[in-house]
């Protein structure tokens, strides 16, 4: 099972990495999702679910009926909020979060950047910390767009204060 993982995994996130073309991305994303449906239990499910979230968000702008892709990403990042980890909450509404804030529905946006800060106020697990932070960093981005730029630059310059060089996932 785990082999087969690595198979179907490999090809999904090299295409997203690669910044292929739409087609070459659904093309990739097949055999994943047929994973999925046959391995719910899996253990890493939720890792397969928010890579097949970010193929369909990676889709979407390049589709002539992109809210159709919006709305699968976000329900595989539904899917994945039902981890029972804060890190992996907080990685799903940050997901949510992009989703929304890149088919510019920015109140929705708001509403889910602000849900990841909430799980993460106050946890000292360094995976939940750089989840929050990378939530500060989305809300602030939909802050701009809803032209609130104060607020926004307040919680990057959180953000900077309190990040440093050994958070490789917020820098990247």
């Amino acid at each position: 099972q785990e082999l087969e993982y690595y198979r179907v995994l490999v090809p999904a996130k090299l295409a997203l990495n690669e910044g292929r073309q739409a087609q070459a991305v659904q093309d990739a994303g097949r055999p994943l999702r047929a994973f999925i449906e046959k391995n719910v239990g899996f253990w890493k499910y939720f890792e397969a679910v928010q890579v097949l979230g970010d193929i369909y968000l990676a889709i979407a702008p390049q589709e002539t009926a992109p809210a159709k892709y919006y709305d699968l990403a976000i329900h595989q990042y539904t899917a994945l909020g039902t981890a029972p980890w804060d890190d992996y909450k907080m990685r799903a509404a940050v997901a949510r979060g992009r989703a929304y804030h890149q088919g510019q529905k920015y109140s929705a946006a708001d509403g889910q950047f602000r849900q990841a800060i909430q799980i993460g106020n106050g946890k000292k697990d360094p995976l939940v910390v750089t989840q929050h932070r990378i939530a500060k960093v989305g809300l602030a981005d939909t802050l701009a767009k809803m032209k609130k730029p104060k607020e926004g630059i307040e919680l990057l310059n959180q953000v900077i204060k309190e990040a440093g060089p050994e958070d490789t996932e917020l820098h990247a």
